[in-house]
């Protein structure tokens, strides 16, 4: 005799799972929101659509950007003119950790106020915190 759910029911009756178990902690479900983010190259092209080059004129910084851990890359400002690069960047001027890349989108995007984000901890930095509040005023206006 196997031993199922059923097996441990009373006599005539259907054993169920308690309700915090019925399919609340199913694989699809917390995979779904990493899945339906946005790709790392699409944050790449809203970064370059978004750029304001007269608002970086006369600046030479590299924003270093870790989104959920893993993913990497940088941004090189150099008087008005912005290149994104795959991969970690040797001397960054400061490194921005995002939780995901929605949280990464809405700074940049001017959905987000960076120092909030700084003060209730959704955002993290290494380097020079001056240089990754200023990082929205490059984009969108």
């Amino acid at each position: 005799m196997s031993a199922s759910c059923s097996a441990f029911a009373h006599p005539g009756k259907r054993a169920t799972l308690p309700a915090p178990f019925r399919g609340v902690h199913t694989p699809q479900k917390r995979l779904a929101p990493a899945i339906m983010q946005p790709p790392i190259d699409e944050v790449k092209q809203r970064l370059l659509r978004a750029f304001q080059p007269e608002a970086a004129a006369g600046i030479d910084r590299v924003y270093q950007f870790h989104i959920g851990g893993e993913r990497r890359f940088h941004i090189e400002v150099q008087n008005g003119v912005l290149t994104v690069s795959p991969g970690a960047h040797a001397e960054p001027s400061v490194t921005l950790l995002f939780p995901d890349v929605d949280t990464a989108l809405a700074l940049i995007e001017g959905r987000l106020d960076p120092m909030q984000a700084f003060l209730e901890g959704r955002i993290r930095s290494d380097g020079n915190l001056i240089l990754a509040l200023q990082l929205r005023a490059l984009f969108w206006r």
